[in-house]
């Protein structure tokens, strides 16, 4: 990601892994035209063995959905800090997967599960505190303890990426949240 925004945007400056405070760094930075871009990117993956063109690819199957979907919640409470802060003009939180777990909305009554308020399927409106159900066990929500109390209002939407036929888990989608400063409360 950060070569293709190297190869888009030759003159800018890229960070990767830049510390912004004692315990969190941000996936990417981008300085352009006296404008801070902050990205931070999710990678997750289901089970999947393909070779394409000659080269074998082996996904394995990270599993653990409610952590991740915390984890990119998160990741856009974080870009909010930053442009709040003015450390960012604007942040991106970008997924990618190929676990259709994340962009299908379950058909089981999912406002029940344990991370009813961190799904991210398809149409999501995703604002305000998003918390664990009191039920969740201790080890699932460890170290991700806190609510996210969002600023701005998003809607989810998920764009194909690549799609290798005739495979289980072959289809990759994305979702990007673009955090700007206007979409947040004051």
């Amino acid at each position: 990601m950060a070569w293709q925004i190297h190869l888009t945007y030759q003159d800018a400056e890229i960070r990767l892994e830049q510390p912004f405070d004692d315990q969190n760094h941000l996936y990417l930075s981008m300085q352009t035209d006296g404008q801070t871009f902050a990205i931070e990117l999710k990678y997750c993956t289901a089970s999947l063995v393909v070779d394409v063109n000659e080269e074998q690819f082996q996904l394995k199957n990270q599993s653990a959905n409610p952590v991740k979907r915390y984890a990119f919640l998160n990741d856009i409470q974080r870009l909010e800090r930053l442009i709040q802060s003015q450390t960012a003009n604007q942040g991106f939180a970008v997924i990618i997967t190929n676990d259709a777990g994340y962009w299908q909305q379950p058909s089981i009554n999912w406002k029940g599960t344990i991370d009813a308020d961190f799904r991210i399927h398809e149409g999501a409106e995703i604002s305000g505190q998003r918390a664990w159900a009191p039920k969740t066990s201790q080890g699932t929500k460890e170290g991700q303890e806190e609510p996210i109390n969002l600023q701005g209002n998003y809607i989810i939407q998920w764009n194909d990426y690549s799609t290798i036929e005739s495979v289980k888990n072959g289809q990759f989608r994305y979702c990007v949240v673009d955090v700007l400063a206007r979409q947040l409360r004051k």
